[in-house]
């Protein structure tokens, strides 16, 4: 897992009792260079909407990637529900294991993700 200062990743997974297939979500989840993310679409909404556009024109394939990485910018924003719904959107769409792993567990795992980043920038 990733170190941060002197606070690891697998540190703040711990802490907040993942499991190992938990600890797999929250690295699936995890952003590494966001600010190279917000260049190209300055927030999740933004990305959510594109990801809309492409379901509406058919294209499952493409729509399912921009939630996923909408459900991923939603967590270093700091919005866990608009989290959530982009990654159920996803994995409406077809995306599967971590996934559905970080959803069924997904207070846990997105409090883990956001600790994490807020550690990053301390």
């Amino acid at each position: 897992m990733s170190q941060v200062g002197t606070i690891t990743l697998e540190s703040i997974a711990e802490k907040i009792g993942l499991n190992e297939k938990e600890k797999v979500a929250v690295n699936s989840l995890i952003l590494l260079n966001p600010e190279i993310m917000k260049t190209q679409y300055p927030t999740s909404d933004a990305l959510a909407a594109e990801a809309q556009r492409y379901s509406e024109d058919g294209n499952k394939i493409l729509a399912s990637n921009r939630y996923e990485s909408a459900a991923k910018l939603a967590l270093y924003e700091g919005n866990i529900s608009g989290s959530k719904g982009y990654l159920e959107k996803a994995i409406e769409m077809g995306r599967g294991p971590p996934f559905d792993t970080a959803l069924n567990g997904f207070d846990k795992v997105a409090k883990c993700v956001v600790d994490y980043y807020k550690n990053r920038t301390a």
